[in-house]
């Protein structure tokens, strides 16, 4: 059925008195732009941990390039110099808000959720603009610019809205059918806290990379880190903290790449590859070679308490293309394999519906 030309103040009123933000948006392009923001106030973005949720980011801003946007990342820079090189990828021009941003000039920014960040941003802040905020369960707690009169709408980008926010749109990223998530990986259970084992069945593969980001804190995975690099001389060992540092033949070196796909390009002679790292092993860093044909095969972790930190820890999950199926492994201690399965049926039956809030008049 074709929509009858009416004049955009009669559609206006049309869809106000709607109040449903689903039929704001397919109407998007015959109503004002005003309608639409105060209709369509909090959008989400949701997909699978690594299933996609970048293309579907770049979409949205290239579906409103001609409007401001700030994009809120983690306070890393890892994540950031990720960004960096698929948006440059895209051909998506961008500025980076520091201490030396004088004014905007890009149609869209990137600012680091940090307080000092924030600070430099607030000098410039433009009149009007959509606020993204990339894993916005996390990021929105420390945000001091989420409440700003300037804001037109905000976009949630997640895998995980498990928290209180209520969305007047979804924007579902599609799944992939080269997708695996947590019912396609292989549940090793370990009774003992010795990786050795592990990583012997590891290092029998043909080639792979695994992760190690089962250990909270430095002095454990430094001592992990220096024990490996002794049972097995030849494999790298990169450890991950505040520093990046590989253990190789017996030498100690710091890593000058500034991302980690660009650490599993320069490795690769190696058939394998040992990360060991814990804050860096979550939200947003992907394990994977620039040309996404080295990617996770194993993963030595803890199931966490929290459904989200743990679907988040999970970075062996993603999008693969390989012709065969592949055999990923994941390794939990068996005293966690109660809380695993707990995790497993909340996401079963989880329904994004449920977030969703239609604004009445």
């Amino acid at each position: 059925m074709k929509i009858p030309r009416l004049p955009m103040e009669i559609m206006d009123e049309i869809v106000l008195y709607t109040g449903d933000p689903h039929v704001a948006n397919v109407l998007k392009d015959k109503i004002s732009q005003y309608v639409l923001d105060r209709i369509e106030k909090n959008i989400l973005i949701y997909g699978n941990v690594q299933g996609g949720k970048t293309a579907e980011i770049f979409n949205y801003i290239n579906e409103n390039s001609s409007c401001q946007k700030v994009l809120v990342i983690q306070n890393s820079l890892l994540v950031l110099k990720q960004y960096e090189q698929r948006l440059k990828s895209k051909n998506i021009d961008y500025q980076i808000i520091d201490k030396n941003t004088q004014e905007i000039t890009k149609n869209l920014v990137l600012v680091l959720n940090n307080k000092y960040r924030y600070n430099y941003f607030r000098k410039v802040e433009p009149r009007r603009y959509i606020l993204m905020l990339d894993e916005s369960d996390q990021t929105i707690r420390s945000c001091s610019i989420k409440t700003s009169k300037n804001i037109r709408k905000t976009v949630h980008i997640t895998a995980t809205p498990f928290n209180s926010t209520l969305y007047n749109r979804c924007i579902k990223v599609p799944e992939n059918a080269n997708y695996y998530g947590v019912e396609d990986l292989n549940i090793n259970l370990n009774s003992a806290d010795d990786n050795t084992e592990s990583v012997e069945k590891f290092l029998k593969t043909q080639t792979g990379i695994m992760l190690i980001n089962k250990y909270s804190y430095v002095n454990e995975m430094t001592y992990l880190a220096e024990k490996l690099t002794l049972q097995f001389q030849n494999v790298p060992v990169i450890l991950l903290t505040s520093e990046k540092i590989m253990l190789l033949n017996n030498q100690k070196r710091y890593v000058k790449q500034k991302s980690i796909s660009k650490i599993i390009d320069s490795l690769q002679e190696h058939k394998h590859i040992i990360f060991i790292a814990n804050r860096l092993s979550s939200r947003g860093l992907s394990y994977v070679s620039s040309d996404y044909t080295r990617h996770l095969t194993f993963q030595i972790t803890r199931v966490r308490t929290s459904i989200t930190s743990f679907l988040q820890s999970l970075r062996i999950l993603g999008i693969y293309n390989c012709k065969n199926k592949l055999n990923l492994e994941l390794v939990i201690n068996d005293h966690e394999e109660k809380l695993f399965e707990k995790h497993v049926k909340f996401l079963n039956n989880f329904n994004i519906e449920e977030k969703m809030l239609l604004l009445k008049k």
